[in-house]
């Protein structure tokens, strides 16, 4: 094995050991990971950061930030009381 394998290896150990102990959140972990391969030339920055230039990527980002921004606004705690009350 080379070195360039052996790193990777070891990027890898630490994180299955990461995702198992749930010392870090999922996200962070993955960023992390990317983070990591960059650093260590692995990979190229460009290669590294290029799935979140895709659209369903984007798409799903969107959704998460209106989420958040409905849930701190309390309107689907509103929808909530409203769908409640209309079925049962």
């Amino acid at each position: 094995m080379d070195s360039s394998q052996i790193i990777f290896l070891g990027i890898m150990l630490v994180s299955v050991i990461l995702f198992m102990s749930e010392y870090l959140r999922v996200d962070v972990v993955a960023i992390l990971i990317i983070l990591a391969l960059s650093l260590t030339g692995l990979i190229d920055v460009k290669e590294a950061f290029s799935g979140f230039s895709s659209e369903p990527a984007i798409i799903v980002a969107a959704v998460f930030i209106l989420s958040a921004g409905l849930s701190l606004t309390g309107v689907t705690d509103a929808i909530g009381r409203f769908v409640a009350r209309h079925t049962g």
